[in-house]
């Protein structure tokens, strides 16, 4: 009978991303075609670990996929509501040669 274990989905700290990254990175330098599968059997357990500190063993091969999926998920999400400094120009444009432009045009 499996062990019951519950855990919280979360990002990864930028730490944890960087790790993860140099990790599939070393992967795929060792071994440039490596397949993708053999790259999420690598890192699901990984993250499964060092993110949430829990064993491998108490978890379903696919409950360890949805984890590591759903972390990658948030690790990539921007809470663009949250950071006010990524909302967008009030001239509409976020880009910075335009905005360049329009505060040339607004000095005139």
């Amino acid at each position: 009978m499996a062990i019951k274990k519950m855990i919280e989905c979360r990002c990864m700290t930028w730490e944890e991303n960087v790790m993860h990254d140099d990790l599939v990175e070393e992967l795929l330098d060792k071994e440039p075609k490596i397949s993708g599968r053999k790259i999420l059997q690598k890192m699901a357990p990984w993250v499964m670990e060092t993110v949430y500190k829990v064993k491998v063993s108490d978890f379903t091969p696919g409950e360890i996929v949805e984890i590591y999926t759903r972390t990658k998920e948030l690790t990539a999400h921007v809470r663009s509501e949250e950071i006010k400094n990524l909302k967008p120009l009030s001239s509409g444009s976020a880009n910075g040669p335009d905005t360049a432009e329009t505060a040339g045009k607004s000095k005139k």
